[in-house]
This record gives structure tokens, sequence and C-alpha cells, in this order.
């Protein structure tokens, strides 16, 4: 596990910490629905951010939609939904089957040649579910 792991690992305990036994009162009352217009809130905010090509502002933005993240993964690992570790094993293995290019056979030669293949392997993907 490189140190850059163990940080977002960090960010789960933190979140997962406030919403125990003698953790933060308003972070143990919210539900995957008051979360929705949190993550929101923040994905906005990162893009005004990005827009403002500030980085010390992405950096701060991005964090926060990174502890929302790990918020609502701490509630459905409560809730027996799934884990952090679920979401990621399953988004690294649709990313890569997504990538033919880089982790299969494919060949492409351009931004727009990927972005085509892309889109054909995610509608392999999802005619093969």
């Amino acid at each position: 596990m490189t140190k850059k792991t163990a940080r977002v690992e960090q960010l789960l305990e933190l979140a997962n910490q406030l919403r125990s036994p003698g953790g933060c009162p308003w972070d143990q009352k919210q539900t995957l629905k008051d979360m929705s217009g949190f993550v929101q809130k923040e994905a906005v905010e990162l893009d005004e951010a990005i827009d403002e090509q500030d980085s010390a502002h992405i950096c701060e933005e991005l964090g926060d939609v990174l502890f929302n993240l790990c918020l609502i993964a701490s509630i459905a690992e409560e809730q027996g939904q799934f884990t952090l570790a679920e979401v990621v094993a399953k988004t690294t293995a649709k990313i890569k089957t997504r990538h033919t290019w880089v982790f299969g056979e494919d060949k492409v030669n351009s931004s727009e040649e990927a972005i085509a293949l892309w889109k054909l392997n995610k509608q392999r993907e999802r005619g093969q579910k």
C-alpha cells in the first residue's frame, strides 16, 4: 500500500469515527439521501474552482468532494450495501475493461479513436449484463 492509498484510508477512517458513538451528532444522523445534496454542492464548488484555474482552491474542493464520498461509503457500509473497497475494485475493473488500448490488444492513434473505442467497449459491457 502506498502512502497515497493510506491517506484515502485515513479519510475513510475519519468519516467512520465521526459517525461512530462518541463522534459528531450531525455526521451520525446523515443518510444517503441527505448526502446527495451535499456531494452535488461540493461538486459544483469543485467545478467552479477548476474554472478559476486556482490550484489551491481545486485542492480544497477536491478534498471536500472526496470526504463526502468517504462519508457516503461509510453510511453504505453501515447499512450493509457495499464498502469503499468494493467501489474501488469494481471501478478499477470497469475502467480497465473500457481502456482496451491500454490494458488489452486494441490500438488507437488519437483521442477521438480512444473515445470511439471507449463507447464501443461500454456498449459491449452493458450488453453482457
